[in-house]
């Protein structure tokens, strides 16, 4: 069963343009843009399970990319590109690995191929222009990327008796 969220609206919107029905598909994509104020590309692959939060409020998410799956996308999220048309090439791919979670605000704008390594993480309001390693975490504008690591306070007495493990994504 199909739900009526952006992401829904995107995988119909999708089909219909795989399926040489190109108005229809543009017309679902624009009423998504009219309700949800949230532009998801039918040209862009959206692995199963992921979500975009908040109703897709001030999303975007442009031609070629590619999103992976259980990838969690916050309100405010810009997924695209940082070069002109005029510099705009379809072999571009913005490639995000799965599990990722992606805060509001942040952006992720490649100039050229870019990926984003599975299970990392995207702080809000980060703005990302280079390709992340696996299990990384961004922080900044420009986001500063470095090494994912256990949070100290859930491996102390007060962490362990609240459950909390330090895996955190």
């Amino acid at each position: 069963m199909i739900k009526l969220d952006p992401v829904g609206l995107y995988r119909v919107s999708r089909w219909c343009v795989k399926h040489d029905m190109p108005w229809l598909g543009k017309f679902i994509h624009r009423a998504c843009y009219v309700f949800y104020s949230c532009y998801i590309s039918p040209f862009a692959e959206i692995g199963s399970n992921s979500t975009v939060e908040h109703f897709g409020s001030a999303v975007v998410i442009g031609m070629n990319v590619r999103i992976g799956d259980n990838v969690r996308v916050y309100q405010g999220v810009t997924l695209g590109w940082r070069s002109s048309p005029e510099e705009a090439n379809p072999s571009y791919l913005l490639d995000i690995g799965d599990d990722v979670f992606i805060g509001a605000g942040a952006k992720v704008l490649a100039r050229g191929t870019m990926t984003i390594g599975a299970r990392s993480v995207i702080a809000a309001n980060a703005v990302v222009i280079h390709s992340m390693p696996c299990d990384s975490l961004a922080l900044g504008i420009p986001a500063k990327i470095s090494p994912r690591k256990q949070l100290a306070f859930a491996e102390s007495s007060f962490g362990q008796e609240r459950g909390l493990n330090g895996n955190f994504s």
